[in-house]
Parts: C-alpha cells; sequence; structure tokens
C-alpha cells in the first residue's frame, strides 16, 4: 500500500520530465509549455488574452494588462472590484461568465473562505504571488505579476487555473517558472 501512494505522487514528477516541450509567445510574456497545450484567443478584450487549454478537462485563464489591484483568489472564491464572486465547477471550464456573485467585500470575511496557500515569489527577478490549494483540485492554483513597463505604467500579469488536477497542478507550477515577461 506504502508503495502505491509513493507511486501516486511521484507518477506526475516523473510525467513532467519527459513531456515534450515549446515556447509560447503571447506578446507580452512568453512561458515555456508543453507541446500538447493549446491556446485559445479571446478577441473580445484588450486586457484579457483567452485560455490555455491543457487538456480536455483543465484549461488556464491567461490576463495580460492595467494592473489588478483588489483581486484576490482562494477556493473558487475571487474579489474583484469591491464584490466576491464564486467560481461554478462545470465540465466546459472555459466560460466564466457563469460564475456567481457570492456577495459585497465589505459584507464578506474573504480570508475565511481560504482554501489556499499564498507566497511571494521571484521568477526571472520579477516579484509575484503565487496561489496554491491545500487540497490538489480544490481552489486556485495562480500566478500574478505587479510590474511597470517601460512606460512606467502599472501592469498585472495573472494565470489561474481553477479545480486543476494533482497532474496539470503540477506541470502548471513547473511551467510559470519559465515566464517571461516582456517590459
Amino acid at each position: 500500500m506504502r508503495a502505491i501512494s509513493l507511486l501516486y505522487f511521484a507518477l506526475p514528477l516523473l510525467l513532467v520530465g519527459t513531456t515534450q516541450e515549446k515556447e509560447m509567445d503571447f506578446g507580452t510574456f512568453s512561458m515555456t509549455t508543453p507541446a500538447q497545450w493549446t491556446f485559445v484567443e479571446d478577441p473580445t478584450s484588450d486586457n484579457f488574452k483567452g485560455y490555455l487549454v491543457l487538456d480536455h478537462q483543465d484549461t488556464i485563464q491567461v490576463y495580460s494588462g492595467k494592473v489588478m489591484d483588489k483581486l484576490e483568489y482562494n477556493r473558487g472564491f475571487y474579489s474583484h472590484n469591491d464584490s466576491i464572486f464564486q467560481f461554478q465547477p462545470k465540465a466546459d471550464k472555459a466560460n466564466p461568465k457563469q460564475d456567481r456573485f457570492y456577495g459585497l467585500a465589505a459584507d464578506v470575511n474573504f480570508r475565511n473562505l481560504s482554501n489556499v496557500d499564498f507566497s511571494e515569489v521571484t521568477i526571472e527577478a520579477k516579484k509575484a504571488t503565487l496561489c496554491i490549494p491545500k487540497t490538489i483540485g480544490i481552489g486556485t492554483t495562480s500566478v500574478h505579476f505587479k510590474y511597470k513597463n517601460k512606460g512606467g505604467q502599472k501592469r498585472s500579469l495573472l494565470l489561474s487555473g481553477f479545480y486543476l488536477s494533482a497532474e496539470n497542478q503540477s506541470i502548471f507550477l513547473k511551467a510559470i517558472k519559465t515566464i517571461k515577461i516582456r517590459d
């Protein structure tokens, strides 16, 4: 039984090392990803870039644009512009318009909803906030950079996946270490 549980945790790490990779260019940043990941652009927004499709089950939202000061994710809840929304798990994770309004930020103790760990990391000499669920598969895995571009404008880069499988979370956490932001 012990060997099975060890194999369960080691297998995703072994798979990460054997995956074919490619460099994906998003204009404002680039990242090395598994070769099978594809990008679906959202042409309706200047800031929201679209989705990275990891497999038939998981996607990563890609936002690059104006700084997002009041953004925080945890356990399928996120705060944006004084409102709290609850992510709605569904078969098609690439449709965030189905998220449910949960309440006003002033009325909800957002920290009590937390089911994730936050940490500050440095990737390519840029500071970022890393968010990882305390329980794999329940919550948001994300990285959020806030920086100034060469013109002095405040910018954000946010990549976030909701309810990622253990394998996809492990691969995503490896991929974000390769992000290169173009100022």
